[in-house]
């Protein structure tokens, strides 16, 4: 994270600490594990860079005046030779308003040789360090308790009565092991607002790495438009130490979650696109969190 006045990384640098957070490398710097046959990432800032392989397996986009840079990573089960030309695809530069060519391009070549793909596109977003939820909206009596206990008034633990609404509220979406993984720290970070008996809104963090975490959002239907999902992403980045990027993404599609983002003044990066098998869009790696919590609030 960095806080505001701070020189930030690019937005291409921090996309691909993105795509590490989301997907594990292998030795070759070949995507493994859950993850798509081919991601790219397109940043909104253009820079100039030679072509060729960058760090960690990179393929760079040579990066047209105007257009974002791209960065491809490529999986573990691509052949080696389709591999070298997807990459070689990053530094054609794309129409603007058009998936980067190492998409478009990429879909068919791996047709012939994986099967049918199915092409997605996320929105990310950088979490500054001191991103806050906007003073001039209220949300009246929810109340939001993070990993570690704080909750908006100042308190510094937990009520018995507290900690049996967050333990019977798992809103359906964990398994009753993983609501109570989550409410333990054994998942990370995480922030929840509950009102009148029930949790309305939880930001958690659905994979991380030493780098940086993503946000993952969730509003109780009924409770939605009014905030919620924006109150709990600040309280959530306010509990990490710095030193971790923080990052938040969405679809295409998903005009609410913009629209959190924006509320939140969160800086865009670009997006990261995806090349996945059907049915497979959404897969990240699934990592333990293996950090100390304590103290990181």
């Amino acid at each position: 994270m960095y806080d505001q006045g701070q020189e930030p990384p690019s937005p291409l640098s921090l996309l691909r600490v993105e795509m590490e957070v989301l997907w594990d490398l292998d030795e070759r710097g070949r995507l493994t594990g859950p993850a798509p046959l081919l991601a790219v990432a397109e940043s909104d800032a253009g820079e100039t860079g030679e072509s060729g392989a960058g760090e960690g397996g990179f393929g760079k986009s040579g990066g047209a005046e105007g257009a974002g840079e791209c960065a491809v990573l490529v999986g573990a089960g691509v052949p080696d030779d389709l591999a070298e030309s997807l990459e070689r695809l990053a530094a054609m530069p794309s129409p603007p308003g058009l998936p980067p060519v190492a998409i478009s391009r990429g879909a068919a070549l791996l047709a012939g040789v994986c099967g049918p793909t199915v092409a997605s596109a996320a929105p990310s977003y950088l979490v500054r360090a001191d991103t806050a939820y906007p003073s001039g909206i209220r949300i009246g009596g929810t109340r939001i308790v993070t990993h570690a206990g704080l909750a908006n008034g100042g308190d510094r633990s937990l009520d018995s009565g507290t900690a049996g609404l967050l333990g019977g509220g798992n809103p359906g979406d964990w398994s009753p092991s993983e609501w109570r993984d989550l409410l333990a720290g054994r998942l990370g970070p995480w922030a929840v607002a509950y009102e009148k008996g029930q949790i309305v809104a939880v930001c958690h963090t659905p994979v991380a790495s030493a780098h940086g975490a993503e946000a993952g959002v969730w509003t109780r239907p009924g409770f939605r438009g009014r905030g919620l999902a924006a109150a709990v992403t600040a309280r959530w980045a306010g509990t990490f130490p710095p030193g971790r990027h923080l990052f938040y993404s969405t679809t295409s599609d998903n005009r609410s979650s913009q629209r959190v983002a924006a509320r939140l003044g969160l800086l865009p990066l670009g997006r990261v696109w995806r090349l996945s098998r059907p049915g497979e869009e959404g897969t990240h790696a699934e990592r333990p969190w293996p950090y100390d919590l304590a103290g990181s609030a």
